[in-house]
């Protein structure tokens, strides 16, 4: 098991679509979640930071003009945009340690991390399928 908690959502606004998943809820103990997405993971490669993930889901996630956003690059171009920021590894860490965060992570060859105030609102959109990254963090 993979545990994917202490997480925070940093887009401002989204969508799921209800035919994606069951949404089937479960409770545990006092915590009650619901199903939203199927994450395939590669057998070795849970843990693995920087490696491409595809996650089944339906989703709009928007982001507003004048909010800052976090942007890893691939080395093929490809931008991720952090969707979650993550107190699995760190718990201390908060959204105000994210605009300096390349100084703490360890970046493969060819990978950069920028932070970037948004001039006009961002809508980021999947359809089915979403490719998710994490850093060693567990950020997504």
């Amino acid at each position: 098991m993979v545990t994917n908690g202490p997480r925070y959502f940093l887009f401002n606004s989204g969508a799921q679509a209800a035919a994606t998943v069951s949404g089937e809820r479960k409770t545990f103990g006092d915590l009650e979640t619901r199903w939203l997405a199927t994450l395939l993971v590669e057998p070795g490669t849970a843990n693995q930071p920087y490696a491409e993930r595809t996650v089944l889901r339906t989703t709009t996630y928007v982001y507003e003009a004048g909010e800052e956003v976090y942007e890893l690059t691939a080395p093929t171009g490809e931008i991720y945009i952090m969707q979650a920021m993550s107190q699995i590894v760190d718990a201390e860490l908060s959204e105000a340690d994210l605009a300096g965060l390349s100084e703490r992570l360890e970046l493969p060859t060819g990978w950069t991390y920028a932070a970037r105030v948004l001039d006009d609102d961002l809508i980021e959109q999947t359809d089915g399928e979403a490719v998710v990254v994490q850093d060693e963090l567990t950020n997504t």
